[in-house]
């Protein structure tokens, strides 16, 4: 979220094509907000009430999506070119600062893991010991099941069926 708003304070001073396009690579590297708009929601609501919450952000995100164009052109008309471009840094900022200071953590104190700030040792520990995931995690389960590869723990594995089949 932090990082959107120099994007798009980068976006509305554009001067040209080049820096538009260099405003939106620093943007991308700010993306990835509806999959922890969704991890949040999923965390914080119980399984019967999280299509609500999905669909009441989700909501949320339409309306934006539909209004954000006539806000921005209200602007640009009544306000000047850079004034899309600055609400826009106005609202990430405030995005920002509300999510840091309002929204509650929603990883409960003994789960969670203190690091410093820029540690990023565990990235090393991930890429120098690799775990590849069981195979039915890596095929899926219904070509797990093919293969006879299901665990065989799951009622539908190869072992269930040839118990029961006098003909295996």
């Amino acid at each position: 979220m932090l990082f959107n708003a120099p994007a798009t304070c980068c976006f509305a001073f554009a001067g040209s094509y080049w820096v538009l396009f260099l405003s939106r690579v620093i943007s991308g590297f700010a993306g990835g907000t509806s999959r922890r708009r969704q991890a949040y929601i999923a965390d914080i609501t119980t399984p019967a009430e999280r299509s609500r919450g999905m669909g009441i952000v989700g909501a949320a995100f339409g309306i934006g999506f539909s209004l954000g164009p006539a806000v921005g052109g209200l602007a640009d008309h009544f306000l000047g070119h850079h004034a899309p471009g600055l609400i826009a840094v106005g609202l990430s900022l405030a995005n920002f600062v509300s999510a840091y200071f309002i929204l509650p953590e929603s990883l409960r104190p003994e789960l969670r893991v203190k690091r410093p700030l820029f540690d990023l040792r565990h990235i090393g520990d991930a890429i120098a010991r690799p775990r590849p995931a069981p195979p039915h995690d890596r095929v899926g389960a219904g070509a797990a099941r093919l293969r006879g590869l299901q665990p065989p723990h799951c009622p539908t594995s190869r072992s269930t069926y040839s118990a029961g089949n006098s003909s295996s």
